[in-house]
């Protein structure tokens, strides 16, 4: 699968920047966030990464009906990860409770709202186990939605989940 480093030195997965690219982003930058600040878009529905079938099977990998719900979600989502599996997210468990998350092995990175465009998984399993305060380093873009329901979408989930609304560019 490979990664690609980019000029910031964080490495994104070649499958993402090839999704990535197709977005028209302004300008990015490396920033450190809480990471419970994150979520998901998912077709369209916002939710926090704890809802997520990623996040519930860390709660309980050996129930069979979550097993089920992470091969269903795996089936559905793998435009940008063909390499998606259960084998592959416990490989990658293992890796982050014992080495820690890195930038430089693969780029968590968000949009301006920060929802999750890649890295949902690393973002759950630090959630999980080093929970919502946890610092991490983020790659955020900041692009044109060109898609105004899914910016009134996001401000409802911002403002019903008591969020902080972080669309301004900064100074």
């Amino acid at each position: 699968m490979g990664t690609m480093p980019n000029a910031e030195g964080c490495c994104i997965d070649k499958n993402a920047y090839e999704m990535l690219t197709r977005r028209m982003v302004l300008y990015h930058k490396i920033i450190s966030i809480p990471v419970g600040i994150i979520k998901r878009n998912l077709f369209g529905t916002f939710m926090g990464l704890e809802e997520t079938d990623v996040y519930r099977y860390l709660e309980s990998p050996g129930d069979e009906s979550r097993k089920q719900e992470y091969i269903n979600y795996c089936k559905i989502a793998r435009d940008d990860n063909p390499d998606r599996s259960i084998e592959t997210y416990n490989s990658l468990i293992a890796q982050i409770t014992e080495e820690g998350y890195d930038i430089n092995k693969g780029a968590i990175v968000v949009d301006q709202f920060n929802c999750v465009l890649d890295g949902q998984h690393r973002a759950c399993i630090i959630k999980y186990f080093f929970g919502d305060d946890y610092i991490v380093s983020v790659l955020k873009l900041y692009y044109l939605y060109l898609t105004p329901k899914n910016m009134i979408e996001n401000i409802k989930y911002e403002l019903l989940h008591g969020k902080t609304f972080t669309h301004k560019r900064p100074i």
